[in-house]
């Protein structure tokens, strides 16, 4: 009796602190003005572009949002001569918040992020970026805690390509051809620890 009698205080005791922050949330809830729960977070518009400078690889994700808070992840996936060379590197993060979102009437925001990555040629490289777009509101209460809605995500990618390179691959750092000497350029690839992984040739220019 005495254990059923405790348990049944228990259960008791346990539904109530529930009740409790049930309605603390509630009020919580209660307090935002409507003019900022209107905003669910919306998310306008969101891409990837990419390219080639030279020879450094970018991409840049965009997003245009009415949310107070926005993240982003891009990636590079890289190829030479077709072969594919893995990621490039770690992902680029970033993210930003502000303390309100958007009023209704309110001029979208704006976020970038950009990832570069060098490679060893003006010719043969190719690469895939892919972005990820986060928004989301929050607000924190009296009490601290974190009240969150309107959570969106989606993503975007895109490509780009350099020319061609013109020639055959050389087998030595430099040759005889029919216009003279050249200077030929390679790739090599190590891992963390320095260990030779292999080598590319990239292109060759006469001397």
């Amino acid at each position: 009796m005495k254990v059923a009698s405790s348990f049944a205080a228990a259960v008791k005791t346990d539904t109530g602190r529930l009740e409790l922050a049930s309605r603390s949330a509630a009020t919580e809830w209660a307090a935002v003005p409507p003019e900022v729960l209107a905003n669910s977070a919306p998310l306008y518009s969101w891409a990837t572009s990419a390219g080639f400078e030279d020879r450094i690889a970018y991409a840049q994700a965009f997003t245009s949002h009415g949310a107070n808070n926005v993240a982003h992840r891009v990636t590079m996936s890289l190829a030479y001569n077709q072969q594919d060379m893995g990621a490039a590197g770690e992902a680029a993060q970033g993210a930003d918040s502000d303390f309100l979102p958007v009023l209704p009437g309110g001029a979208p925001r704006a976020f970038y992020t950009n990832k570069n990555h060098v490679v060893g040629a003006s010719c043969g490289w190719a690469f895939n970026a892919q972005s990820t777009h986060k928004v989301w509101n929050s607000l924190m209460t009296s009490n601290q805690s974190i009240l969150t809605w309107g959570t969106r995500e989606e993503t975007s990618s895109n490509h780009a390509t350099q020319p061609a390179c013109r020639g055959e691959t050389q087998s030595t750092g430099s040759g005889s051809g029919s216009s003279g000497w050249q200077v030929c350029y390679y790739t090599v690839w190590y891992d963390t620890a320095g260990n030779d992984l292999g080598t590319d040739f990239l292109y060759c220019t006469a001397l």
